[in-house]
C-alpha cells in the first residue's frame, strides 16, 4: 500500500476499531467505541476536555434536528486506548456515548469508510497485522503507545516529520505500521537473549 495523505481522525478511528474487533466487540459495538475514543482523543488534543464544558449535559434541542445519537440513559466506562469512554447499553449491544448521546455506529462508516475510501480495506488489513502481533490485553494496553509510532505526520522540506496542526492532513505510511509489527514479532527473540 503506498503512502496516503489524510487527516489523523479516519487512521486513529480505524486502529480504535481494529483494536475493539481484537478485544471481542462486534462490527456495530467497535464502530460506536471507535468513533468515541477518537472523538475523546481529538478534544482532549483540542482543549476541549476537563474546563466544565457543556459536554456533561444533554444538548438543548427543540425539535431534536440537532441530535446526532438517543440519550444514552445509563453511562459505564471502559478502559479502552488508554482512556475510559463511558459506554451504555442498547438492546443489549454496548455502545459509545458522547455529550449523554449514544453514538451510533454509521457514524463510523461517514467519518472513517468513506473519508478513506478506496484505501479502507488496506488500512485495516495493515492495522489488523499489526494488532495480531499482541494479546488482546497487551494490545489495548499498548495501543496508544503504538498509534504514536505511526500516527500520519506531516513532512517539511527537509523531511523532518512533526504532528499536523488540529485537522491539517497528514502522510500515513503503512511501511511504518509493518515495521512495527516485525518489530513487535521479534520481541520475544530479543527478550530471550
Amino acid at each position: 500500500m503506498e503512502p496516503l495523505n489524510t487527516n489523523r481522525f479516519p487512521i486513529f478511528a480505524a486502529w480504535c476499531y481494529t483494536i475493539a474487533r481484537r478485544l471481542g466487540y462486534n462490527e456495530d459495538e467497535a464502530k460506536s467505541l471507535a468513533v468515541t475514543r477518537a472523538k475523546l482523543g481529538a478534544a482532549a488534543r483540542g482543549g476541549m476536555l476537563g474546563h466544565g464544558s457543556h459536554t456533561a449535559a444533554p444538548r438543548a434541542a427543540t425539535d431534536g434536528s440537532h441530535r446526532r445519537g438517543r440519550d444514552a440513559g445509563a453511562v459505564d466506562q471502559v478502559v479502552f486506548v488508554g482512556m475510559r469512554p463511558f459506554v451504555a447499553d442498547e438492546n443489549g449491544h454496548l455502545r459509545g456515548v458522547l455529550s449523554r448521546e449514544i453514538v451510533p455506529p454509521r457514524q463510523y462508516d461517514s467519518s472513517v469508510i468513506r473519508k478513506l475510501g478506496d484505501a479502507y480495506p488496506e488500512v485495516i488489513r495493515v492495522l489488523e497485522a499489526l494488532a495480531a502481533a499482541l494479546s488482546p490485553e497487551e494490545l489495548n494496553a499498548r495501543g496508544y503507545h503504538l498509534w504514536e509510532r505511526f500516527a500520519p505526520m506531516v513532512h517539511d522540506a527537509q523531511g523532518k516529520e512533526s504532528r499536523p496542526r488540529f485537522g491539517q492532513r497528514a502522510l500515513f505510511e503503512p511501511a511504518k505500521v509493518a515495521a512495527l509489527t516485525a518489530e513487535i514479532a521479534d520481541e520475544p527473540r530479543r527478550h530471550a537473549a
